[in-house]
């Protein structure tokens, strides 16, 4: 994952006003992250296989 807070997220278990507009259906992840059946681990963006096509190329 390249986005930190994201992780963060996941690992939080408090749930505030900043996170409420979060839908239940995506609260999953963080069950998973608690049962380590996963884990999120920050990636670089130019190491991010995922994105290689969405980033612009250097030229």
């Amino acid at each position: 994952c390249d986005n930190r807070a994201a992780i963060d997220f996941s690992k939080s278990e408090v749930e505030n006003s900043r996170s409420k507009h979060i839908d239940v259906r995506y609260h999953f992840v963080r069950q998973y992250v608690n049962n380590k059946f996963f884990e999120l681990r920050y990636v670089r963006t130019w190491n991010n296989t995922a994105d290689l096509l969405t980033k612009p190329a250097v030229k």
